[in-house]
């Protein structure tokens, strides 16, 4: 839903609906520690994904122990902020990681180079341990101003929640695993697999249309039936929803200063629409709401360059109020059908015994008349004095009107 209506509202006000700038940075061991997965061929595969098909900036990080494997991170994730990072909303930054993890208590999210590595024990021989905190590491990413979107690929990937303090920019994360669960290693079945493929059918179905990484870790799921990947935001409060898509060929290939102009905000208002008999908005319906309010906040002047959905939530409760009330509606139909249908049929009781009646006087009155004919044509010229439908002479005369007599000019001719 955010994804429609930002693309529908920045359209409208003419301002870029995608990121202008977007860079990743891919991550994995050394192939002569991580021959028992070997990561690498699908990490270069999402690395070109990302470069030639979304345009997006690319980098790939081999972690040795000829080095400190902690200070490679962290270097990595420095040169990244470094060089592509800038205000929200126009930047994202990607981090990508795919290897061996483990669960740390109160420290997190260890990455290693073998499988079962204690990273509290020293490395047998020379050169340093193949481990390192990404907890620890990621501390630079706390302090960069653009949006920030973590994947991990690993067993314990979800031990690295920690909510960051709230703040205007987005920070999400896809975890292939929660804290304690294993993943499946790189091949048909493995995370990485289900993200390319999944990123690949976005693509191929609607080039230039937003997706926002919820969505994402749906068609995962879907491709994978595996409920252990997790989707989470870590922005707090801040309800802003990442949202991917290609690049525009002039976004990838420009400076910033060259980019349009989308700076942070100075000032923001906060407005609620609400809908008294509806719980759901149809695409195109979210689409024209969009643009007629963006259309007003163009027409005001007032230097407005984005409105965001933040949320369409259905009030709690309505869907069983709405149908208590469509029951009690039926049930006063039904019984305004009801007591209709039994009043005509009283009245219909009440003419055939005044008819009844009638008949039987009528045979009194004339000594048992057998005749059919004259039986028939009594019926019909003679009521009863009590009854409610009297002919207009009868009713005349019961409320003491007696009806005029006739004129001289009456019955002349």
């Amino acid at each position: 839903m955010q994804a429609l209506w930002e693309q529908a509202s920045c359209n409208q006000l003419a301002v870029p609906y995608k990121y202008q700038k977007v860079a990743a940075l891919i991550v994995h061991w050394a192939k002569y520690l991580d021959e028992d997965l070997d990561c690498e061929s699908e990490s270069k595969e999402l690395h070109d994904l990302f470069e030639k098909r979304f345009k997006f900036k690319s980098t790939i990080l081999k972690l040795d122990s000829n080095r400190d494997p902690q200070r490679q991170l962290r270097r990595g994730l420095d040169t990244l902020v470094l060089d592509h990072d800038g205000p929200c909303r126009n930047n994202l930054l990607i981090v990508y990681y795919s290897g061996h993890g483990l669960a740390e208590p109160s420290k997190g999210l260890y990455i290693t180079g073998k499988e079962n590595y204690n990273p509290d024990k020293s490395a047998p021989g020379h050169g340093y341990s193949p481990h390192a905190s990404w907890n620890e590491a990621e501390a630079i990413l706390q302090d960069s101003s653009a949006d920030v979107l973590t994947i991990i690929d690993s067993c314990s990937a979800g031990s690295i929640w920690k909510d960051a303090a709230t703040k205007d920019r987005s920070w999400e994360v896809l975890a292939a695993s929660n804290r304690w669960d294993p993943t499946a290693a790189p091949g048909p079945h493995s995370f990485t697999r289900a993200l390319i493929d999944s990123l690949t059918a976005r693509l191929d179905a609607h080039p230039d249309q937003l997706f926002s990484v919820f969505q994402l870790h749906d068609d995962i799921m879907k491709r994978r039936n595996d409920e252990r990947s997790v989707f989470r935001t870590r922005h707090g409060l801040n309800q802003r929803y990442i949202k991917l898509a290609k690049l525009d060929v002039r976004s990838s290939h420009h400076d910033e200063e060259d980019l349009p102009a989308y700076t942070r905000e100075a000032a923001f208002m906060t407005l609620r629409l609400s809908f008294g008999n509806r719980s759901h908005l149809p695409d195109e319906q979210l689409k024209n709401l969009a643009r007629g309010i963006s259309r007003a906040a163009a027409e005001a002047e007032l230097g407005i360059n984005k409105i965001d959905l933040v949320e369409f939530r259905e009030i709690e409760g309505w869907c069983r109020l709405s149908s208590v009330v469509k029951l009690c509606s039926a049930v006063r139909k039904a019984q305004r059908l009801w007591r209709g249908r039994a009043a005509r049929s009283e009245l219909k009781r009440q003419r055939d015994e005044e008819v009844e009646e009638v008949v039987d006087d009528a045979g009194d009155g004339f000594g048992g008349v057998d005749d059919e004919a004259e039986l028939s044509r009594l019926h019909v010229k003679r009521v009863r004095t009590d009854s409610k439908l009297l002919p207009r002479d009868g009713m005349m005369t019961r409320v003491g009107i007696e009806p005029p007599s006739p004129s001289p000019s009456m019955g002349s001719d």
